[in-house]
């Protein structure tokens, strides 16, 4: 079967994807690393410069990615995949065993390296699968059961974008489905809000409102959310990824909710409006940009506005960052050689059988053989015995 499904797949394909997945787990960890460093220098500085150093590190790993699928594409393959043995006398070292099952567990996934790449495209086509019913949601959301605003908050909106320094039209509409206010699109983008918002809440919080969806906007945060949906569809089962991702989406907020504060003269319309959509809160398609965010990091949020702006990170914080991206990054990246056969077939270092045990394997080899000699060889009559009979009279 492994045969059939590795003949739909080019040349060293099938290993070229299993080995990039196994390589991605470990990238992770120090994804993983690198990533807890960096909010560990910036945890006193502005929303902004987190999500920057945060997007740049999903980029960076995006990279990395692309680069040992390449370098593992581009490798021979190599059909000669034995495993080291491990000496009788040290078959309970634990470490030697250890390792000895690790070698199993990756001469298994190279073996099968048909069976493993082909479930992984299937998981992969099962979330795009998934995202497309997603996307069709949100392109029936812009034309089921919506209702244009009134003249008022058509020009309030177009005011509030020339605040922001939006050159293009954006569009508002009242939406009898969205629970919470929401975009929608990127190149002509849309806003939706719930039908009954205007009405419920006052003209400070509704402009509130409108401002953090702006900021989406004039930020091209769908873009970035776009990369993140893809990293989180083609590595699924990398944990480090999901947690990467909800920090750049929580630091996103955090940085709308930053400009929408500097144009408001109270932060207090907007935590008002905040504490209203929680009560009506869904869960929201994550491939439009809801006015929300997830409920756990409410409280966060609401304490950052209370506690105003924190300051930019310094000349050496720059230069520390940019430094950990580096390493990070050259660590990552896997050599030319293919890891996952090279760890395989080296010899063991745990557990290695000691001078004084080679000895003794060597005199043992050496005996055995001359008992097997003495045993083989035909009886010999002795020189001297057959002298004297020839000599009898």
């Amino acid at each position: 079967m492994e045969k059939i499904i590795s003949g739909y797949l080019p040349e060293n394909m099938a290993e070229a994807i299993t080995h990039t997945l196994l390589h991605n787990l470990w990238q992770g960890m120090v994804l993983v690393i690198l990533v807890a460093m960096i909010l560990h220098l910036t945890k006193r500085t502005a929303a902004i410069w987190r999500y920057r150093f945060l997007t740049a590190t999903l980029l960076l790993f995006t990279l990395v990615v692309a680069l040992t699928f390449i370098l593992e594409l581009y490798t021979v393959p190599d059909r000669d995949f034995n495993l080291p043995d491990l000496h009788p006398s040290n078959s309970k070292d634990i470490p030697a065993l250890l390792w000895q099952n690790l070698a199993f567990s990756l001469k298994y996934i190279h073996e099968h390296a048909g069976l493993i790449s082909m479930f992984w495209i299937l998981a992969v086509i099962v979330q795009i699968c998934r995202l497309s019913l997603g996307f069709y949601v949100l392109q029936r959301m812009k034309m089921v059961r919506i209702a244009p605003v009134g003249k008022f908050w058509q020009q309030r909106l177009q005011e509030l974008c020339s605040n922001l320094g939006l050159r293009h039209t954006v569009n508002l509409l009242e939406s009898g489905i969205a629970q919470v206010p929401i975009v929608i699109g990127y190149l002509k983008p849309l806003i939706l809000i719930p039908v009954g918002l205007i009405t419920a809440l006052n003209q400070a919080q509704v402009e509130a409102i409108l401002l953090h969806e702006l900021a989406h906007i004039r930020r091209k945060d769908g873009l970035v959310n776009l990369v993140q949906i893809l990293m989180e569809t083609l590595l699924f089962f990398n944990p480090a990824v999901w947690w990467l991702s909800s920090l750049i989406r929580s630091e996103r907020e955090n940085c709308c909710d930053d400009i929408a504060v500097q144009h408001l003269s109270s932060p207090v319309d907007l935590m008002s409006a905040m504490v209203y959509f929680e009560q009506y809160r869904r869960e929201q398609n994550k491939l439009s940009l809801a006015f929300s965010g997830a409920s756990t990091r409410m409280p966060a949020r609401m304490e950052r506005l209370l506690k105003g702006k924190k300051n930019s990170p310094g000349k050496l914080d720059f230069l520390v960052i940019a430094l950990l991206l580096t390493i990070g990054t050259l660590a990552m990246v896997p050599g030319p050689r293919n890891q996952v056969q090279f760890l395989v077939k080296i010899p063991l270092s745990v557990g290695k059988p000691s001078a004084e045990a080679n000895r003794k394997a060597h005199e043992d080899k050496k005996r055995a053989e001359a008992d097997a000699i003495r045993r083989t060889r035909p009886y010999a009559v002795p020189h001297t015995a057959v002298s004297k009979r020839e000599i009898a009279p």
